[in-house]
């Protein structure tokens, strides 16, 4: 997971099966109200657990 793993890390077959998910797919878009600019550092917070 995460921007920083890529290659033969990020994959179990390189290019085909990922490792991991991308955060972008969890978290929705937020704006800032006054700009209309995107606010990618917002406060959204998630919790997964594995079940």
């Amino acid at each position: 997971q995460g921007h920083w793993a890529y290659g033969r890390v990020a994959s179990k077959e390189f290019g085909k099966v990922p490792r991991g998910g991308s955060s972008n797919d969890l978290i929705p878009a937020q704006y800032d109200r006054l700009s209309g600019s995107t606010a990618y550092y917002a406060t959204t917070r998630i919790k997964i657990e594995k079940v």
